[in-house]
């Protein structure tokens, strides 16, 4: 959020910001959220002329705080979830390329008893084997890079709302 002030964001009578205030601690909790709604409050607390200071009431700056600190915890919780989601993910991949393995095998068989032609069916088995194996590597490679992707943009996610409320802090 830009540094300047908002004319249609004004704490109410009481002091508080007009949006309804969330529990702290649930899921769902916008990190984000919270920190624009803490610079909100800075924003628009009374400044003190020529000196470059702001008056802050200090209950509800540090009620904001709390908000920030106690859901902190839930965020990071939610990058490694994401993180752990990955080696299910991976699972995944190598249950189904053991399930493409054994059709190939079955396949094989079935061709070996309804033609005979062993030869025939053992090409056709190591075929399907290596069409799994490049099938499974590339799923994999996708998956992984996939995940890379998700776990740094949520680490980078993370840093710069930790970077932010340190920064406001």
């Amino acid at each position: 959020m830009l540094r300047q002030k908002q004319a249609n964001i004004e704490p109410e009578q009481n002091g508080h910001l007009s949006e309804s205030e969330p529990v702290p601690g649930t899921p769902g909790v916008d990190i984000q959220r919270e920190l624009n709604r803490l610079e909100e409050m800075i924003l628009n607390s009374p400044q003190i002329p020529w000196t470059g200071r702001t008056l802050v009431d200090e209950e509800q700056l540090l009620e904001q705080l709390d908000i920030v600190r106690l859901n902190l915890p839930i965020a990071f919780q939610e990058a490694e979830i994401i993180v752990r989601h990955k080696d299910e993910i991976l699972q995944e991949a190598e249950v189904y390329a053991e399930e493409i393995t054994e059709a190939a095998e079955e396949r094989a068989g079935q061709i070996l008893n309804e033609i005979g032609l062993v030869q025939q069916a053992k090409m056709e088995a190591d075929r399907l084997r290596q069409q799994v194996q490049l099938d499974c590597e590339a799923i994999q490679k996708a998956t992984i890079t996939e995940i890379e992707q998700i776990r740094y943009q949520a680490q980078q996610e993370l840093e710069q709302m930790r970077a932010r409320a340190i920064a406001e802090c």
